[in-house]
C-alpha cells in the first residue's frame, strides 16, 4: 500500500491555479489558509504569509490599530489528505493531541530538534510537522516563492512555527517566532502608540486648560454686564444709598456672583455659542440646546466605544478560530473592551446627573460640586481616551502607506484634505470673529 502522504489530485490542482493566479510566484492574498483536511492532520493551521510581519504582528491587533485597513487579505484552500498519516505507524503513539515522539534509542542531531521532540510537547513532533510542511512547501512550489514569504504552522494557542533550512544536514527545522524577535518591529509598534499617547495627552490638557479658561472669562463678562446695568440703575436714583443698603447691596453682588458660577457650567457655556440661554424658553430652543448637548456627549465618547468593537471583533475573527477552546473564546469578555464600555458607562451615568442638575436647576450643595468635579474628571477621561485612538488609527494608517503605498495613498490624501477644509474655515471664522469685534 502507499503509505506516500499526499494532497488529493484535485485538490492539488485546485491548490495550484489558487496559489499561483497566471502564472505568479504568489498568490494575489497576503495571508493564505493552507487548510488541510484528514484524520491526522496537525489541530492547528499551516498558513503562507507575504511578510513576516504577519506572524509576529496579531491580526487582531492589526485590526484595531487600523481599523481594519492593515489586516492582510486573506484567501483559502481546503486539502483533503490521500492518504492520512496513520498515527499508529507513521508518527508514533498520540501525535494528535500530543505530538510526542515514539520511543527511540537514536538521540537527535541537532539541539534544536531535541527540544522540540522532548522538551517543549506542546510544539509537538517536528517530524510529524515537517512531513506536512515539506508536502505544502513542494505543492505550492516552495522554490519560487519570494524571499520575503513563509510557510508557518499555528498551532492553538501558541505562536506561529516556521520552518527554516539547516545549511549543514539540508533539512527543515520548526523554529518558534515571537514578536522578541524582531526589534524593528516592535520599535515601530511603541512608536505608532507611545506618539499617538503624548500628542492626545497634550491635546486634552491644551484644550482643558483652554475650555477652563474660555469659561471663567464667559461667567466674568456675564457678571460685569449685570453689575454695571445694575449700576447704572442705581445712579438713575435720586436719593443716596444708606449704609445698610450699601452693605445689602455688597452681600447681593457676591450672590450674584455665586449664581453666575453655578448657572454658568460647560453646557451653559456651549449654549451660548449657538443661541441666548436667557431668553424666554420655548420646545424649539430646548430641543436644539438637549440636542447639541448629546451630540457633545455622543461626540466624545463614540471613538471609544467603537474600539471596544473592534477588539471584540478582532478577537472573535483572528484569535478565537486558532483558540483550544472556540466557544468558550467567543463566549469570554475582552477585558480591554471591558474596561472601556465601563468608563464610557460611568461617564454616561455621570453626564446624565450633571445635565439633569443642570435642567432642573437643583440647589447648589456640596453633591452638586463634587458632581461637576466628577462630570470634569470624566469627560477628561473619556476625551482622552476617543482621541487616542483616533490618533492611534490616524498614525497607522500613515505607517500603512510604508508597506502598502498604493493602497494606503487614497485615504492620507483625504485625511490631508480634510485638515486644509477645516484649517480653512477656522482661519476664516477667526478673521470674521476679528472684524466684528
Amino acid at each position: 500500500e502507499n503509505r506516500v502522504l499526499d494532497i488529493q489530485p484535485n485538490a492539488k490542482a485546485l491548490l495550484d491555479v489558487s496559489f499561483h493566479p497566471g502564472g505568479a510566484a504568489r498568490p494575489k492574498a497576503d495571508w493564505y489558509n493552507l487548510a488541510l483536511e484528514g484524520p491526522s492532520s496537525p489541530p492547528g493551521q499551516f498558513v503562507w504569509v507575504s511578510d513576516v510581519r504577519y506572524l509576529v504582528m496579531e491580526r487582531n491587533l492589526l485590526h484595531v490599530l487600523s481599523l481594519g485597513l492593515l489586516v492582510p487579505n486573506e484567501a483559502t484552500s481546503n486539502l483533503p489528505l490521500a492518504p492520512a498519516l496513520c498515527p499508529s505507524f507513521d508518527v508514533g503513539y498520540d501525535p494528535e493531541t500530543k505530538f510526542e515522539r515514539a520511543p527511540s534509542l537514536e538521540e537527535p542531531a541537532f539541539a534544536a530538534r531535541r527540544l522540540l521532540q522532548t522538551d517543549n510537547v506542546g510544539i509537538g513532533n517536528s517530524d510529524y510537522l515537517v512531513s506536512f510542511f515539506s508536502l505544502l512547501f513542494a505543492s505550492v512550489k516552495g522554490l519560487e516563492m519570494p524571499p520575503t514569504s513563509f510557510i508557518a504552522y499555528f498551532p492553538p494557542g501558541a505562536p506561529p512555527i516556521v520552518f527554516q533550512l539547516d545549511t549543514n544536514s539540508g533539512e527543515f527545522l520548526p523554529v518558534q517566532i515571537s514578536l522578541s524577535e524582531k526589534p524593528l518591529i516592535v520599535a515601530l509598534m511603541v512608536m505608532g502608540i507611545l506618539i499617538p499617547g503624548c500628542f492626545s495627552l497634550l491635546v486634552v490638557y491644551t484644550c482643558g486648560w483652554k475650555a477652563r479658561l474660555a469659561i471663567k472669562l464667559f461667567r466674568e463678562r456675564k457678571y460685569q454686564t449685570e453689575v454695571a446695568a445694575r449700576m447704572l440703575l442705581d445712579a438713575s436714583r435720586t436719593t443716596t444709598l444708606t449704609l445698610e443698603q450699601e452693605m445689602a447691596r455688597e452681600v447681593e453682588l457676591s450672590e450674584l456672583q455665586r449664581t453666575f458660577y453655578i448657572k454658568t457650567n460647560f453646557f451653559y457655556f456651549l449654549d451660548a455659542q449657538i443661541g441666548e440661554p436667557d431668553a424666554t424658553p420655548n420646545i424649539y430652543n430646548l430641543l436644539t440646546y438637549s440636542g447639541f448637548h448629546f451630540a457633545f456627549v455622543s461626540i466624545s465618547c463614540v471613538p471609544a466605544f467603537v474600539f471596544g468593537l473592534q477588539w471584540t471583533a478582532g478577537r472573535d475573527m483572528y484569535v478565537c478560530p486558532r483558540a483550544n477552546d472556540a466557544v468558550a473564546c467567543v463566549a469570554a469578555f475582552p477585558i480591554p473592551a471591558l474596561a472601556v464600555y465601563i468608563v464610557v458607562a460611568v461617564y454616561l451615568v455621570i453626564t446624565l446627573l450633571e445635565l439633569y442638575s443642570f435642567y432642573a436647576n437643583l440647589p447648589w450643595n456640596f453633591a452638586r460640586k463634587q458632581l461637576r468635579r466628577a462630570w470634569y474628571t470624566a469627560q477628561g477621561v473619556v476625551t482622552f481616551l476617543s482621541m487616542f485612538y483616533i490618533t492611534v488609527v490616524i498614525t497607522w494608517i500613515f505607517i500603512g502607506l510604508l508597506f502598502r503605498p498604493l493602497e494606503f495613498v487614497p485615504y492620507i490624501l483625504g485625511f490631508i484634505g480634510a485638515i486644509l477644509v477645516v484649517s480653512r474655515y477656522a482661519y476664516r471664522s477667526n478673521r470674521v470673529q476679528r472684524e466684528t469685534t
